[in-house]
């Protein structure tokens, strides 16, 4: 999503090896990347959202007859057998604003349901508020309709709708730069702001290499900061009765060899608080992984936010997809599995859009006209990654990322303003009936 701009454009840099930290965050130009045109209209509206958009209406998605036909020839397994404890889900698209809490929560959770999947998965964010030194809080702007992080009552709400509906919940942590770089003024100038501060953070870990005492009090302040954060949402976790706690996701430069303590020290603080299963969710392509530096014996489970190209070509078939998904686990994922003896959920972020194997981001808020919609391929890729994992023990379960807010996949405040349609979201698309024929 746009508020994590920064985020994702670090991790659309370059990255060398899957031992090696990533060299930098480069910040592609638009024209290379996934954003919108930094001179098109800026994403937020001066008004709040319409109110004669109503709640969304209960709706029950029935796939068409020419994927049904597709899916019973022989590639797409009939009957599938996977353990009774491994775990499916769906993640909320990182988008949290009063409209979703207000209008769209409970015909989510009831379409999560759809997918058969167990488990509910809610990405909360703070902010960060300065960067030297380091401080990370609330969103100050809760007004209107814009991007926000999610209060404890809110939390408490949706972990309390999801029991109801016999489903478990997991609280997802991770940060972005909106206070800080304060009122959006459009992609380019969002763009320059991010390169200069992304630029402090790689110098700052570079530094630990040979660190200063200057070094050491920033990153020391850096895991103060953050450790608050966490440990708010280990006692919302707690008193909420969640059924996991991930304690980040793709948290930029901190996850690094010369802050393995440090994670450590948090993770101990964390389990006096909060006594369920943790997690930490690394973002990882098939050059790099942040899960090399996150000291996972000290949690319970290995989530990899699996951005991995899987295919370069547009329409790869299911055993060519599922070979590809096979090699990356025996070289990169049971390997990791084995060195921490911990098991393995994958986050999966298939897009329904053109060589959509290539697992090349792109900005689904806005309407994104040069990408093209292609629902068979994030079909063919759940497919494929259930196929490769069914017989591997090392893999607890599949969490769907990005599962849209509505059944309309073009209005987030005005029609065609965005493109959810091409994104990952597997809501009311064919890939929801492979998820669900997955599901245990």
């Amino acid at each position: 999503m746009l508020l994590s701009i920064f985020t994702a454009a670090s991790l659309l840099g370059a990255c060398t090896t899957v031992s090696e930290t990533p060299p930098s965050s480069h910040i592609p130009s638009p024209e290379q990347s996934g954003y919108p045109n930094p001179e098109s209209e800026a994403m937020y509206p001066d008004k709040p959202f319409p109110e004669e958009i109503p709640a969304e209406e209960p709706f029950v998605y029935v796939l068409p007859d020419e994927y049904a036909d597709l899916f019973a020839q022989a590639d797409w397994i009939q009957e599938p057998s996977l353990p009774e404890d491994f775990v499916t889900g769906n993640t909320f698209m990182d988008w949290y604003s009063d409209m979703t809490i207000e209008r769209y929560v409970d015909s989510t959770l009831d379409s999560m349901q759809q997918t058969g999947g167990n488990w509910v998965i809610f990405d909360n964010y703070w902010s960060y508020h300065s960067i030297e030194p380091p401080v990370f809080g609330p969103f100050t702007d809760r007004n209107d309709n814009a991007f926000r992080d999610a209060t404890e009552e809110e939390i408490g709400a949706m972990i309390q709708k999801a029991h109801d509906r016999g489903l478990k919940f997991a609280l997802m942590l991770e940060l972005n730069w909106d206070v800080m770089r304060g009122e959006w003024q459009g992609w380019e100038h969002a763009l320059s702001w991010g390169e200069e501060y992304f630029a402090i953070l790689e110098r700052k870990v570079e530094e630990l290499d040979n660190p200063t005492a200057g070094t050491n009090e920033f990153w020391d302040d850096w895991f103060e900061s953050y450790g608050t954060f966490v440990m708010e949402h280990a006692r919302i976790a707690r008193d909420g009765n969640a059924d996991m706690l991930v304690i980040g996701k793709q948290i930029d430069y901190a996850v690094s060899p010369g802050n393995e303590q440090r994670w450590r020290d948090l993770i101990r603080d964390v389990r006096t608080v909060y006594d369920g299963p943790l997690g930490y969710a690394a973002w990882t392509n098939h050059e790099y992984t942040q899960a090399e530096f996150m000291p996972y014996e000290e949690l319970d489970y290995i989530i990899i936010y699996y951005y991995n190209e899987i295919s370069t070509v547009e329409n790869p078939s299911i055993a060519e997809l599922k070979e590809s998904f096979e090699a990356f686990n025996r070289n990169q994922f049971q390997p990791l599995s084995e060195r921490y003896g911990k098991p393995i959920i994958f986050l999966t972020p298939f897009q329904s859009r053109d060589y959509g194997a290539k697992q090349e981001w792109f900005e689904p808020s806005a309407p994104s006209d040069d990408i093209r919609e292609d629902l068979l391929i994030q079909a063919k890729m759940y497919e494929a990654l259930f196929q490769a994992v069914q017989d591997e023990d090392w893999v607890k379960g599949i969490w769907s990322w990005g599962y849209w807010w509505r059944n309309d996949f073009t209005t987030m405040y005005n029609p065609d303003d965005s493109s959810f349609n091409k994104s990952s979201t597997i809501r009311n698309k064919p890939a929801m009936a492979v998820f669900e024929k997955w599901s245990p």
